[in-house]
């Protein structure tokens, strides 16, 4: 049996204020939660996964430690990733709270891009998502094959996730980028409505805040690799009430990216 997936991303910016250390948006978190439980609730033919950025919390602290500066610090390591598991416990809990079976996927069960069995059970994050629970990723600090230590972008799991849901038969119907802003800019400071590799330029906004991936430039860059497991890869304002549940239903909202014809 073949199940289709969503996957969308809560963006750093929309659950945290950026400027602000370890500062989360706990109104922008339940509207979000909230919206995307009506989504889960009303729409059973789909499997779904989500991610959070780190945002004010995961950059913050690796400001913070040095990390950068000495990556193999394991102290650094752990209060990175107490900060990011602090975040996604707050997205966890909200959802919850709106009745939708969120599960924490740490990124710790990452390893080399590849996805260790989640649970003692041995089951995997896929498995569940088959069920309709709804693995929760999140951007940290892990380990790689050579024993260092790299971050691993929300949209870097995502894809994994992706691709080992591909690799089991099954589809993605769409991803979704849900940040705190319209969509991407263009120089005349309009918002693009589709988006190819053609047509882009360095004018793209830059991070603003606490950043460590590359704030909207990666935001675009991760959409076009997307690109080759969904047709369907949107940015939007999850500000705006409703605007998550139009892009799901396929209306115009926020920039849509598409591959150069």
């Amino acid at each position: 049996m073949t199940n289709k997936a969503v996957f969308i991303k809560f963006g750093g910016s929309l659950i945290t204020d950026k400027t602000q250390p370890m500062t989360a948006k706990p109104e922008e978190i339940n509207q979000i939660c909230a919206e995307f439980a009506q989504l889960y609730h009303a729409h059973p033919e789909y499997c779904w996964f989500l991610g959070n950025g780190a945002g004010s919390f995961g950059h913050y602290m690796v400001h913070q430690t040095n990390w950068r500066e000495q990556p193999g610090n394991p102290l650094a390591i752990a209060r990175i990733r107490q900060s990011t598991a602090q975040l996604n416990q707050l997205i966890i809990d909200q959802l919850l709270k709106n009745d939708v079976p969120a599960l924490t996927l740490a990124p710790a069960a990452f390893s080399n891009y590849e996805i260790d069995h989640y649970d003692t059970a041995g089951r995997s994050a896929l498995q569940f998502a088959a069920l309709r629970a709804v693995p929760v990723v999140y951007g940290d600090v892990v380990s790689s094959s050579d024993g260092s230590a790299r971050i691993m972008s929300t949209e870097d799991a995502l894809d994994e996730l992706a691709e080992q849901w591909q690799a089991a038969g099954n589809t993605v119907e769409r991803v979704i980028y849900c940040g705190s802003v319209d969509g991407v800019y263009g120089t005349d400071g309009a918002v693009i409505p589709s988006l190819s590799p053609s047509i882009v330029d360095d004018s793209i906004g830059e991070a603003r805040g606490y950043d460590v991936t590359g704030g909207m430039s990666q935001k675009v860059n991760a959409g076009f690799r997307a690109l080759s497991y969904t047709s369907h890869v949107h940015i939007i304002n999850g500000l705006v009430k409703g605007q998550l549940t139009e892009c799901l239903l396929g209306h115009d909202v926020g920039t849509k990216l598409q591959l150069d014809s």
